[in-house]
């Protein structure tokens, strides 16, 4: 199966603002979440659920993150943030 990766408007916008090396290496993470959103791949894309982060996923980027869910077959980011802000008022996603 292939999952499609979209953005809501706001993750959009988080995504433009990230230096571009880091906008790089989640644009070759986005290609392996197409697969598989669910398995890290060593080397190359490191993913896990997010304790009470009511469904929620994170795709970690150097010291950035990318949070995402899955419906259905889509891959929904709803955020990009720096680790240190990453995971702060997860109720407004």
């Amino acid at each position: 199966m292939v999952y499609a990766v979209r953005f809501t408007a706001s993750a959009a916008n988080e995504l433009i603002r990230l230096p571009k090396g880091v906008r790089r290496l989640f644009d070759h993470g986005f290609d392996e979440l197409q697969r598989s959103p669910f398995r890290s791949v060593p080397g190359l894309l490191d993913v896990h659920a997010l304790k009470g982060g009511r469904g929620l996923w994170t795709m970690r980027v150097r010291g950035y993150r990318g949070l995402y869910r899955v419906d259905g077959t889509e891959v929904v980011f709803v955020a990009f943030r720096p680790r240190p802000t990453a995971y702060r008022d997860l109720s407004k996603v």
